[in-house]
């Protein structure tokens, strides 16, 4: 019967999934660098822990690396409670770095906790810590063994998981960069006292969390309780974000908790920590791909077609020439051999009165593609106005 309710669970996730951003890609406007036909491929195998003295099941899905992405070290996403979870993430990371790829690869590893060991693992006192000495010590180097350097982590829990993603990010925060609980449970005298020991000890921790509850009272109390903790002694170089879902409960808050954790610790929106969007500025915008760096360890341009929409819309919409100036010139610099980018820098620098270097950009657009007879129009017409 648990295999039944497992299946239903993990199937459910998939085809919700999948909807939700075949919806959101198909409206976006944002940048497909390349797109491709590949399909989820979860490989599961086995690792005998002589820590933990039995066999544990583990699934991984890598997605491929697309020559532009080469050596890099792919960031991994470690979810507990495998057998339920595993497929969403596998999906969603194949639709944003497989089939509309817009980042690059991420591996999701899911470590299998049946229920009859999940009590053990991430409640009982002696068995969180062995057990985190089972992910410590055997899963992360089995999965990371071809790894020239160790890459961004990022471990995911809901639930008794989430309790114990909390008891690693209190006793060996250093294990995973992100911190993505879903509705952890902070009302053990032990949890308390440890959490209390670990922010009062540490004074720095460069770790990114994401918390999230949903409707039931001893949840929206757990997640209070550690905003609280960590309100009241800040650490350097934390970030972290929580989210109170008032229309979902314990069962289907994980849906939104995911995803929205996952866009927090990846950051996938530049405009994320913005109240308005007219205060993008080209700096902000920059630095949102440097921090990226951070994640992913190369270097990572603004997609184009991101960049035209904002300098198209503070050009069109928002009446703020400059601040299109600026996007326009962004794109025209990082995609040097688009005709587009150019020609779109030129048009905003001719209508800025900046007829020179309009003409730069021009002649560099009409050199990428001699054949643009309406190109050749547009500088005879510039040269000809004074």
């Amino acid at each position: 019967m648990q295999s039944i309710t497992i299946f239903s669970l993990r199937q459910t996730v998939q085809i919700i999934i999948l909807f939700a951003i075949v919806v959101a890609l198909s409206i976006s406007t944002h940048a497909q660098f390349r797109y491709s036909t590949n399909r989820v491929i979860i490989k599961d195998t086995t690792i005998s822990s002589k820590i933990l003295g039995e066999e544990r099941k583990i699934d991984i899905y890598k997605p491929e690396i697309f020559p532009e992405y080469s050596g890099m070290a792919s960031p991994i996403i470690y979810v507990f409670d495998g057998e339920a979870y595993i497929n969403y993430f596998a999906n969603m990371i194949n639709m944003l770095c497989e089939r509309f790829v817009q980042m690059p690869p991420i591996t999701v590893v899911g470590i299998e906790n049946y229920d009859n060991a999940r009590d053990r693992d991430f409640k009982s006192k002696s068995g969180v810590d062995k057990f985190m000495r089972f992910v410590s010590e055997e899963v992360i180097p089995f999965v990371e063994k071809n790894y020239k350097k160790a890459p961004y982590r990022m471990i995911v829990g809901h639930s008794s998981s989430a309790d114990f993603a909390m008891h690693v990010f209190f006793k060996e925060p250093s294990l995973f960069n992100g911190y993505l609980l879903s509705s952890p449970d902070l009302r053990d005298d032990r949890d308390i006292r440890l959490a209390d020991s670990s922010l009062s000890y540490l004074t720095e921790r460069k770790n990114t969390l994401f918390m999230s509850c949903g409707i039931e009272g001893w949840a929206q109390e757990s997640v209070n309780r550690l905003d609280s903790f960590l309100k009241q002694k800040v650490q350097k170089g934390l970030s972290y974000q929580i989210m109170r879902y008032s229309d979902e409960s314990h069962y289907s808050v994980f849906l939104k908790s995911y995803y929205d954790g996952f866009h927090y610790i990846f950051k996938l929106d530049p405009a994320e920590t913005l109240k308005n969007p007219k205060d993008m500025t080209i700096q902000i915008f920059q630095d949102h791909y440097k921090k990226m760096q951070e994640i992913f360890g190369i270097s990572i341009k603004p997609p184009e077609t991101l960049t035209r929409q904002y300098a198209e819309t503070f050009f069109s919409n928002w009446n703020n020439l400059d601040k299109a100036l600026d996007f326009f010139k962004e794109n025209a610099e990082n995609y040097p051999s688009d005709p587009s980018t150019q020609i779109e820098y030129a048009d905003a620098l001719l209508k800025k009165g900046d007829k020179q270097n309009a003409l730069i950009r021009y002649k560099r657009a009409l050199e990428l593609n001699p054949g643009d007879t309406e190109l050749k129009e547009k500088i005879d017409k510039a040269k000809s106005e004074k």
